[in-house]
């Protein structure tokens, strides 16, 4: 894949999905829905924190959002594999995909760290031979 990235209206990267589990949303225990998020991790839709029942549009755009970014870390990672890109263009494609995924999902910073930054890490160390 080439190291293209279409802007949304936001300026953001835009893409969507990783190889692997299907998503989308799952009849959980007693019927209530859930959303599957890939690997086996699915959280339960039927209360909100606030006490009331998530509209299914809005499942269903998280569940599009979770998509995009899946797809964006792909190519973001598949683009850093390639050998005509540096280190600082290494860095400046995770700090690009950081960026879109707070903009796909505010607040949620430590859970880009512990989920994909050490993906990013791993790769950029074989690739530039850091370790």
């Amino acid at each position: 894949m080439g190291a293209r990235f279409s802007r949304s209206g936001a300026g953001a990267p835009v893409a969507a999905v990783l190889p692997g589990r299907p998503m989308g949303i799952k009849s959980g225990a007693g019927g209530a829905p859930r959303l599957g998020l890939g690997g086996g991790f699915c959280y339960s839709a039927a209360v909100t924190a606030e006490g009331t029942t998530p509209d299914p549009a809005a499942l269903r755009e998280e569940d599009r959002r979770v998509r995009q970014l899946q797809f964006v870390v792909s190519l973001a990672l598949q683009t850093i594999a390639q050998d005509s890109v540096t280190y600082g263009e290494a860095m400046a494609v995770l700090d690009g995909t950081r960026t879109l995924a707070l903009n796909f999902f505010p607040g949620k910073e430590l859970a880009f760290d512990l989920i994909y930054r050490p993906r990013f890490q791993r790769l950029i160390a074989q690739r530039f031979r850091l370790n």
